[in-house]
């Protein structure tokens, strides 16, 4: 019989914890680039990081992997759509066709490059949420004879 609210097989405490912070701020992240046409912030994502590390570490699981997670899970559906205006505007310029070739290989390029640096300013907040968490945490009862 299945547990009500258990996880399913396939998805790991880490994923469970990356998709709980970064799943929130992924449509967040796509109205804000939606709302300015050209900047993705890394604010909500960043808080959204700390929040899962801490969660995490207050149950035993290591914060960087799932901040790191986090990160790239709320990045990514803004960095595509970023890519497909980027894509979109190469190529209506007249230029040279190895030029538009240079372009449309960088913005291939850019994709991944940017789900990574997400993921860096992910892991390091939830590493921080990891810290307060160790240091904020439920006090365990004193050890006997101290």
């Amino acid at each position: 019989m299945t547990r009500i609210g258990s996880l399913p097989r396939g998805l790991s405490p880490t994923w469970a914890y990356a998709l709980l912070g970064g799943l929130p701020i992924a449509p967040l992240t796509l109205w804000g680039y939606w709302q300015s046409g050209t900047s993705l912030e890394p604010a909500g994502l960043c808080l959204a990081a700390l929040i899962a590390g801490y969660l995490a570490k207050r149950r035993g699981i290591d914060a960087t992997p799932v901040g790191f997670r986090a990160g790239v899970v709320a990045v990514v559906p803004a960095t595509l759509w970023a890519a497909i205006d980027l894509l979109r505007f190469a190529l209506g310029l007249s230029q040279p066709a190895w030029f538009t070739g240079l372009q449309l290989l960088l913005v291939v390029a850019f994709v991944p490059l940017l789900a990574v640096v997400a993921g860096f300013f992910g892991g390091f907040s939830a590493r921080i949420g990891g810290w307060f968490a160790e240091r904020g945490g439920r006090q365990g009862p004193p050890a006997a004879g101290s």
